[in-house]
């Protein structure tokens, strides 16, 4: 039996995972099991380490409930790079660079000169360094005009609070407006 261990997200976080939840109800040998990565604690684990063979997971580089997997020696996948220093951990994830090239070239069919790359302060990330550079390269080699718009505050998805305070939308949308037009922004 495969568990898939997702974050505690929030009801409209939820939505987007349905699909995915609805495949593992069908197909018995994955169980969904939500854990919280706020207050993961090794009590929080369900009694049935000794039935699984394995775990897949989206974990954050603070969820120790991953550890006693670990030690049990069942295999854990890991669908991010926040565990790529450990190495029991087996990581997938996409070359988000990559990505950014095709949202560029994108920018390009649109006929855009300027792109923006819109962001928080993930320097704690494992490569987003990596990727604005290639995202300011590429643009650069195609005689694009790059920039990057830093968003200040809490990261969105930890908790529809944040989606709801509208404090920073005035900063936000003048930090728009002063983008040189017309502008592909991607996020």
């Amino acid at each position: 039996e495969v568990v898939v261990v997702f974050p505690n997200f929030d009801d409209y976080s939820y939505e987007l995972l349905s699909g995915l939840v609805s495949y593992l109800e069908v197909h018995r040998n994955f169980t969904p099991l939500f854990l919280s990565s706020r207050d993961s604690e090794l009590e929080d684990l369900p009694d049935f380490r000794n039935r699984i063979s394995g775990v897949i997971t989206w974990a954050n580089p603070d969820d120790r409930w991953i550890y006693p997997f670990l030690e049990d020696e069942i295999p854990v996948i890991n669908c991010g790079t926040d565990w790529l220093g450990e190495k029991r951990v087996h990581s997938v994830f996409n070359d988000h660079a990559k990505v950014e090239l095709v949202a560029i070239d994108h920018f390009v069919e649109l006929g855009m000169d300027n792109v923006s790359m819109a962001l928080h302060d993930l320097s704690q990330h494992h490569g987003m360094e990596r990727r604005v550079k290639a995202f300011e390269d590429y643009a650069r080699s195609l005689e694009l005009n790059p920039s990057i718009l830093f968003i200040e505050g809490e990261l969105p998805d930890y908790g529809l609070l944040r989606l709801l305070n509208s404090e920073g939308e005035t900063q936000l949308r003048d930090r728009l407006q002063q983008l040189p037009k017309p502008c592909g922004i991607l996020c």
